[in-house]
């Protein structure tokens, strides 16, 4: 296992991450999702982002892994690593999630 830090956002925001490198898929926890799990971990916030791109439409997706599921949306944004600017990155904001990780 891998961890990092990323940066997301037009605020640039930082957050400490697991790199899986078995998976196409960067997914970061969301302050819509409402559930007490969520907030044990910084969520990232849409609305602190000018450069924030919604996907249409917007409608959640179901993950299941064997430790649990998650629910979340596609968006877009741009991605910060290792001082490499990667633009209107497509990802997922968790905004549900059960007994995950």
């Amino acid at each position: 296992m891998y961890t990092g830090v990323v940066a997301l956002g037009s605020q640039k925001t930082k957050f400490d991450v697991i790199i899986d490198t078995g998976s196409s898929s960067f997914m970061i926890d969301s302050t819509l999702c409402e559930q007490d799990s969520c907030k044990l971990a910084k969520a990232y916030n849409p609305e602190d982002s000018e450069t924030y791109t919604k996907i249409e439409p917007e409608m959640g997706i179901e993950i299941e892994y064997g430790s649990g599921t998650v629910v979340g949306l596609l968006s877009k944004d741009d991605l910060y690593m290792g001082g490499v600017k990667g633009k209107q990155i497509t990802f997922f904001q968790i905004i549900q999630e059960e007994k995950i990780f």
